[in-house]
C-alpha cells in the first residue's frame, strides 16, 4: 500500500483517505493530501467485539496515535459535528445522502438493514426479529461482516436476507421499497453523539425508520414524523413496530415526512459545494 501511494500521489492534486489506519502512510503521500474522519476513532473501540478485552486500553491508546498523526499531518474533514472537539480546527463537511427525485413507494414484505454489521450495531436483536416474524415479513441485512461475524449465522437463520457488502448506489437501490430501515445501536459511546448515515439514507430513499433511542437518531426521527424509536435490545418491541407499519397509510406518511426533512436541509447538495471548495483550496495550496 505505501508503494501504491507514493506511486500514485505523485500523479494527483490530492490525495483523500477514509481508512484511519493509512494515517501513518502520510510520509509516502507526496500531494497535498486530506483525511476524513467520519468516526470517533477512539470511542468505536467499544464496538470491536474481535479485540480482545485485555487489549482494548492498547486499541484505544493507537486510535488516540492516529488522531495526533492525522491532525498533524493532514488537512482534517470532520464528517460529523459530534466529534469536532477532537478537531477544533478542522472543517466539519456533513455527511449527508444525495435525495433521489423519485423513489419506488414502501412496500409491506421486508424491512431492511444498512451498514456494517457488529454486535454493537444489533447484530442479535436482528436475527431475534427474523425469528419472532417467522416468515411474515424478511429481514434483509446489506453491508460488510465484521471479522468474527460469519455469513453461516444468516443463513442457519430463517426469514433473514443477507444480500452482502454491495457499492453504495447499488446498495441504496436494494433498499428502496420495503417497509421500513432499521438502525437498531446499542448504547455504546461512539453512538450517542453522532447522527446515523443509514438513517439519513433510509429516509432519503422513501423508508420509515425504525430505531433505538440512541440521541441523534431519536431526535431527529421524532421531530420529523418519519419513524418509531424502539427499546435497546428488545426484539419484540422491534416486531410490534415492524406490524404497525403494515398499515399503508401510516407507512406512506412516515416515509414522504422523511423525504420532506432531507430534501429541506440534509441533502448533499447543501454541502456539496463547500466540500469542493475546501479540496480545490487543498490542492491549491
Amino acid at each position: 500500500m505505501a508503494r501504491v501511494l507514493l506511486i500514485e500521489s505523485r500523479r494527483a492534486d490530492l490525495t483523500i483517505i477514509h481508512d484511519p489506519e493509512l494515517v501513518l502512510l502520510a510520509p509516502w503521500i507526496r500531494s497535498p493530501r486530506i483525511w476524513d474522519v467520519h468516526e470517533d476513532l477512539v470511542a468505536q473501540v467499544e464496538d470491536k467485539d474481535w479485540v480482545p478485552g485485555r487489549l482494548q486500553p492498547l486499541a484505544r491508546g493507537f486510535a488516540r496515535l492516529l488522531e495526533w498523526v492525522g491532525a498533524r499531518c493532514f488537512a482534517v474533514v470532520v464528517a460529523e459535528d459530534g466529534y469536532r472537539n477532537r478537531f477544533e480546527e478542522a472543517p466539519v463537511v456533513r455527511n449527508l445522502p444525495v435525495v433521489p427525485a423519485t423513489v419506488r413507494p414502501t412496500g409491506s414484505d421486508r424491512v431492511v438493514y444498512l451498514g456494517r454489521v457488529s454486535h454493537g450495531r444489533g447484530l442479535e436483536v436482528l436475527l431475534e426479529v427474523a425469528r419472532l416474524m417467522d416468515g411474515e415479513c424478511a429481514v434483509e441485512v446489506v453491508g460488510p461482516l465484521d471479522p468474527g461475524i460469519e455469513q453461516g449465522l444468516f443463513d442457519r437463520t430463517p426469514g433473514v436476507v443477507y444480500r452482502g457488502p454491495r457499492p453504495n448506489p447499488e446498495a441504496l437501490d436494494i433498499i428502496e421499497g420495503s417497509r421500513a430501515g432499521l438502525c437498531l445501536l446499542d448504547d455504546l459511546p461512539n453512538y450517542r453523539h453522532s447522527m446515523p448515515t443509514k438513517v439519513l439514507e433510509y429516509m432519503a430513499r422513501g423508508l420509515p425508520v425504525i430505531t433505538t433511542p440512541n440521541p441523534e437518531a431519536s431526535r431527529l426521527v421524532l421531530a420529523n414524523g418519519c419513524g418509531l424509536v424502539v427499546p435497546f435490545g428488545d426484539p419484540p418491541a422491534v416486531v410490534d413496530a415492524i406490524r404497525e407499519l403494515g398499515d399503508p397509510f401510516e407507512r406512506r406518511r412516515l416515509a414522504e415526512n422523511g423525504r420532506r426533512a432531507v430534501s429541506r436541509s440534509l441533502d448533499w447538495k447543501s454541502e456539496a459545494d463547500r466540500f469542493v471548495s475546501y479540496c480545490e483550496e487543498i490542492a491549491g495550496g
